[in-house]
């Protein structure tokens, strides 16, 4: 219906080095507000990584990370922030974590589902 765009851009946190692509697409607008449609994607390459707080000799390694999601958002015009929307975002990721040089590392496999509702009052 409307405007439709994609950023691309690439974050570090916590020492991880990530890169997302987010696309955001106004479906319906009137003269209070507007629905906007939201599509993001985000993976992080093979990396090793320093866990905050445990010791230099805790080393941690990403072998995948895949993350996906979307969203539906009602914005107001008159308001800084959405007053109702919803949005799904699956992420998979795969880490190991080493401690000292003589321990065999220990591999995770994570699959986390983040199910947000925002409604205001």
């Amino acid at each position: 219906m409307g405007a439709k765009w994609r950023i691309d851009n690439s974050a570090k946190v916590a020492g991880i080095q990530f890169n997302q692509s987010s696309t955001y697409q106004i479906v319906e607008i009137n003269e209070t507000g507007m629905t906007i449609e939201t599509q993001i994607a985000q993976s992080a390459p093979p990396q090793d990584f320093v866990i905050p707080g445990v010791g230099k000799e805790v080393k941690g390694k990403i072998t995948s990370l895949v993350s996906s999601g979307g969203g539906r958002y009602v914005m107001l015009f008159n308001s800084l922030l959405p007053v109702a929307g919803k949005s799904l975002t699956n992420t998979d990721s795969k880490t190991s974590v080493q401690i000292g040089t003589k321990e065999q590392p220990t591999n995770m496999s994570n699959k986390i589902t983040i199910d947000l509702n925002i409604s205001s009052k």
